[in-house]
């Protein structure tokens, strides 16, 4: 849908398994999503039940995603669910966004609850809870 269902920019776009992207444009009756596996994506996160921030980007592989800037000197460790930290104000606060299955030369690879290639009903949050 597009602007025919209330649908604006900057709205998060979700599933049951977390969250999938924001609005970047609407028409009236489309509109494209960014996803957040795009390597244009940022999304402020944070571990779930810690205080520790971070920014997680797209990837090339697409499948993957990768923690971009760590607030702080907190230690993120594999197994760190992640969270959206509703800092920005784009996103609501804690829609599940993967978890961190790899730390390699100090780059840490998330692991997307949402399956890309998978998406078939999607949901607009079209309030912003903060």
């Amino acid at each position: 849908g597009g602007t025919n269902n209330q649908i604006s920019k900057d709205l998060a776009i979700v599933n049951e398994r977390g969250l999938i992207g924001k609005v970047i444009e609407t028409g009236k009756y489309t509109s494209r999503v960014l996803l957040i596996s795009d390597i244009n994506s940022s999304v402020p996160v944070k571990v779930f039940n810690q205080d520790i921030h971070a920014i997680v980007t797209g990837h090339s592989s697409n499948k993957i995603l990768k923690l971009k800037f760590i607030k702080g000197d907190k230690k993120i460790k594999i197994g760190d669910v992640l969270v959206t930290s509703g800092n920005a104000g784009i996103f609501p606060k804690n829609i599940a966004v993967g978890k961190v299955f790899q730390i390699k030369n100090d780059q840490f690879f998330i692991k997307p609850f949402v399956d890309f290639n998978n998406l078939d009903f999607v949901q607009v949050v079209n309030e912003k809870s903060f």
